[in-house]
C-alpha cells in the first residue's frame, strides 16, 4: 500500500535525522542524544502512526494535506536539526520544573530534612544551613561561582551545605571522593577550605596532583586521605547526592537550593540572599 511505503520512507528519514543530529553536534550532543533517544524514537513512532492514519483515512470530512507536506516538513528539520534539540531541551526544562514543584510540597518531610546541620556536607555545626549547593570540581561555572559562594558563606556564618555532584566523568568522581575523605578525616571547616581552594577557577588543571598539592599546603596527610577514599560510605553518599539532585530536578552544576526555590547555573549574591530571605516569609 502507498501508506505503508510512505511510512517506511518516513521511518528511514527520521532515523537518518537522529544520526545527523548526533554527528552535527558531536561530543556535546552525545549525552543529550543518549538521554533522549527513547523520546526521539517515541516521537518518530507517533509521527509515523499519524502519517499512516492520514494517508489511509478515507473520511471525507477530514482536512487533506498537500501531497508533499511530509517532505516539506522533513526538509525543514534536516536543514535545521537544532529545532529537535531545542524541543528536547524545552521538554527537559518542563520536566525539571514539575519535579522542582513537587520537591517542595509543604507536606513533604524531605523538605525540612535537607536543611539539618547534622547531615553530610553541612559546614556550620551550630546552626542549620540556609542554602545547599551542588557542585563539580571540573565544572568551570562552579569555579566562577565560588567567589560569590565565599561571600555568601562569610556573611551567613558558613550556613551552607555543599553536596558533591561529580557529573563530568571519572576525574570529577575521584576529586569528589578525595574532598569527602578530607571532610571525614579533618572535619567540615577544613573540608570547606580545601573545597574552596580546589574549586577556585585559577587552580588548574583539576587533578589528583592538584588536590595533593593543596592538601600538603594545608598540612593534611594526603596518603591517609587516599586510603579513606576507599570507604564504601563515600560511594553511598555520592549516590545519595545524585538521587537528591534528581528529586529536585537538578541536572547540572552549579545548582543552589533553598527551602522554597531551586536555581540552576551561576547566581549573583543578590539572588542567593533573596532565596534565603524568602524562606523567612
Amino acid at each position: 500500500m502507498v501508506g505503508d511505503e510512505r511510512a517506511l520512507d518516513f521511518i528511514c528519514l527520521f532515523s537518518g535525522l537522529v544520526f545527523h543530529i548526533k554527528v552535527k553536534y558531536g561530543e556535546n550532543m552525545h549525552h543529550l542524544y543518549r538521554k533522549n533517544k527513547p523520546k526521539i524514537v517515541t516521537v518518530g513512532f507517533i509521527c509515523t502512526l499519524l502519517l499512516c492514519s492520514s494517508v489511509q483515512s478515507s473520511e471525507p470530512d477530514l482536512p487533506t494535506l498537500p501531497d508533499d507536506f511530509e517532505e516539506r516538513v522533513l526538509r525543514v528539520i534536516l536543514h535545521r536539526p537544532e529545532i529537535i534539540v531545542a524541543a528536547l531541551r524545552l521538554l527537559e526544562e518542563q520536566e525539571a520544573s514539575a519535579e522542582r514543584g513537587s520537591a517542595f510540597d509543604e507536606n513533604d518531610p524531605t523538605r525540612a530534612a535537607l536543611f539539618d546541620r547534622t547531615l553530610h556536607g553541612a559546614i556550620s555545626q551550630e546552626r542549620d544551613p540556609l542554602l545547599i549547593e551542588f557542585s563539580d570540581y571540573r565544572c568551570g561555572y562552579c569555579g566562577v561561582a565560588s567567589e560569590t559562594v565565599q561571600t555568601f558563606t562569610d556573611e551567613h556564618d558558613k550556613r551552607i551545605r555543599i553536596l558533591e555532584l561529580p557529573i563530568l566523568g571519572e576525574a570529577s568522581r575521584k576529586l569528589a571522593k578525595i574532598a569527602i575523605a578530607v571532610r571525614n578525616l579533618e572535619g567540615p571547616f577544613v573540608y570547606y577550605d580545601f573545597h574552596m581552594a580546589l574549586i577556585e577557577p585559577d587552580a588548574q588543571p583539576k587533578s589528583v596532583t592538584l588536590a595533593r598539592r593543596i592538601a600538603e599546603e594545608m598540612l593534611i596527610d594526603f596518603d591517609r586521605v587516599l586510603r579513606e577514599t576507599q570507604n564504601p560510605d563515600i560511594d553511598k553518599e555520592l549516590r545519595s547526592n545524585m538521587a537528591l539532585a534528581r528529586k529536585l530536578g537538578v541536572s547540572g552544576t552549579p545548582a543552589f537550593v533553598s527551602k522554597t526555590r531551586v536555581e540552576a547555573g551561576l547566581q549573583d549574591l543578590q539572588t542567593l540572599n533573596e532565596m534565603v530571605r524568602e524562606d523567612d516569609q
